[in-house]
C-alpha cells in the first residue's frame, strides 16, 4: 500500500474497512491468494470486530446530515462514527474528552488530541464509566420505586 497524498484527510474505520474489502481482504480461507499485505489483514481483522463492520455509507451520510444542526467539529463527527456510541451520555463523553484533551495541554492541538494513543484508552475508560453511571441511575430508580411502594 502506498500513500499518495498524506494530508488528504482522516478516514473513518468504515472507509478503511471498505477499502480493504475492495482489495480482497476477508476472513475466508482463500484470503492468502488476495493481493493484500499481512499488515492490512491485521487491520482488517481488527476492524471487523469494531462497530465499523455494521455501518453503511447511507447510515453515515444520514448521520452526518442529522448532525449538521449541532455544529460539531469534523474530529468529533469522525470519533462518533468510529466509536458509534449506543447511549446519549457516550456521545457527550467523546465530545467533552476531545475538548478537555485540547485544553489541558498547550502542546496538544485538536488534531494531535485525536491522534493521541491516550484517546482510545480514555474512550474505553469513559465508556466503562458511562455504563457504571447508567447502572447507578437504574439502581437509584429501583430504590425510589421501592420507597414509593
Amino acid at each position: 500500500m502506498k500513500i499518495k497524498n498524506p494530508n488528504a484527510g482522516a478516514l473513518t474505520n468504515f472507509e478503511v474497512l471498505d477499502f480493504l474489502r475492495s482489495r480482497g481482504a476477508s476472513r475466508d480461507v482463500s484470503r492468502v491468494l488476495a493481493p493484500v499485505a499481512a499488515s492490512e489483514y491485521k487491520v482488517y481483522d481488527y476492524l471487523v470486530e469494531t462497530p465499523a463492520c455494521n455501518l453503511t455509507r447511507e447510515k453515515i451520510n444520514e448521520f452526518l446530515e442529522r448532525c449538521k444542526k449541532y455544529d460539531l467539529a469534523k474530529a468529533e463527527l469522525l470519533n462518533i462514527i468510529n466509536i458509534r456510541p449506543s447511549q446519549t451520555v457516550e456521545i457527550y463523553t467523546v465530545i467533552n474528552l476531545l475538548f478537555l484533551l485540547a485544553l489541558c495541554s498547550p502542546l496538544l492541538t485538536y488534531k494531535s488530541a485525536i491522534r493521541s494513543c491516550e484517546l482510545r484508552f480514555w474512550c474505553h475508560f469513559l465508556k466503562l464509566l458511562t455504563n457504571l453511571l447508567y447502572a447507578i441511575r437504574v439502581a437509584h430508580r429501583a430504590v425510589r420505586l421501592y420507597m414509593l411502594a
